[in-house]
């Protein structure tokens, strides 16, 4: 038996009806949602360098260079890669086959000298006593010379006033040949002397410069990576290890091609890494170009060269690790420069 249908009742929504509906509904809104994230995403991609400039950056500081001008042979070193070191610490003990050498060298040249010294020390006493007696001789030379009489010529025979003669020249002439030598000698000795003192004083300087293999830090700083191992050997010049003077860090912000304004000095930028904003400011505008990290090189060209910007974080900011790998902006607009820095602290 069928039951009449109620007209005063309302009718009930057809249930496959109403699922359809509610699923359409969250379909059109999942794809919505899709759409507007794609539009968004393209519109930021294509339109960010409208709004602000950005590029790559690396965190760096003035690296000073630990070497030696000696060949040599590492025997220990004394820090590692990221060690902290102050100025005056020890950073390597060096062996030097080289400095040996020419210690010896020097060492040799002093006892030749010492040899030669004696020889010409035993000359000039021997010229020292020739030179007594041939004044003597001489003293009696002009002894007998002075005997003669001019006016007794007949008396004196000839033969003999040409002995006193002979012998009176040859006196002063022997006389005036060892004063000679012992005048030479004396100044060969003098030189021989002024060059003892700079062999010694050379060989105190390069012991002094070497200071027994010591290599000591030249600046406060931080150990970088190109560090050298016990037993390599070092040719002069050569790197022992790497200083990075993390007082005076700084971030090189290499430039996109792009760009509406150029940054210029004491422009206030900032700094991503990784989740972190640190405030910075534009110290320093180079005008040669660099290869920026992180591009990857194609076989038909070469790597793009960018101009590099010098940039500083703020005062007060931590300390980012050198050779992080950082991103620099700078905001084009004031209202943006507003925001981030409400968001991010004040500027200078």
């Amino acid at each position: 038996m069928r039951m009449p249908m109620d007209r005063s009742l309302p009718l009930a929504p057809h249930p496959v009806r109403a699922r359809r509906a509610r699923s359409g509904l969250l379909v059109r809104l999942v794809y919505g949602a899709g759409v507007l994230a794609v539009a968004s995403y393209f519109a930021w991609y294509f339109g960010r360098e409208f709004l602000f400039l950005e590029g790559a950056g690396t965190v760096t500081a003035p690296v000073y260079d630990v070497s030696t001008a000696y060949l040599s042979q590492v025997v220990h070193m004394n820090v590692a890669s990221g060690v902290a070191v102050e100025k005056g610490d020890l950073i390597a003990t060096l062996k030097s086959p080289q400095i040996e050498r020419e210690v010896d060298d020097l060492d040799r040249l002093l006892v030749e000298q010492s040899q030669k010294e004696a020889d010409l020390k035993i000359r000039l006493r021997v010229s020292a006593a020739t030179v007594d007696l041939l004044r003597k001789n001489v003293e009696l030379a002009d002894e007998a010379f002075s005997r003669l009489d001019p006016g007794n010529s007949g008396v004196t025979s000839l033969s003999y006033r040409m002995d006193v003669y002979r012998e009176r020249s040859a006196a002063g002439l022997q006389l005036a040949q060892a004063e000679a030598e012992a005048a030479e000698v004396r100044k060969q000795l003098d030189l021989f002397a002024a060059n003892r003192r700079d062999i010694r004083i050379r060989k105190h300087e390069l012991l002094a410069a070497f200071d027994e293999g010591h290599v000591k830090a030249q600046v406060d700083g931080i150990i970088g990576t190109d560090v050298v191992h016990v037993g390599e050997v070092i040719k002069p010049g050569d790197r022992i290890a790497e200083i990075y003077d993390v007082s005076e860090a700084y971030i090189l912000w290499h430039l996109p091609p792009f760009s509406l304004r150029e940054p210029q000095v004491a422009e206030e930028v900032y700094v991503h890494y990784g989740s972190e904003v640190l405030p910075a400011y534009v110290y320093e505008i180079q005008q040669i170009a660099q290869q920026a990290p992180g591009i990857n090189q194609s076989l038909l060209r070469e790597k793009p060269q960018q101009q590099v910007v010098l940039v500083r974080p703020m005062p007060g900011q931590r300390q980012l690790p050198i050779n992080a790998q950082v991103t620099v902006r700078m905001n084009y607009s004031d209202l943006l420069e507003a925001m981030a820095s409400r968001l991010f602290g004040p500027g200078k």
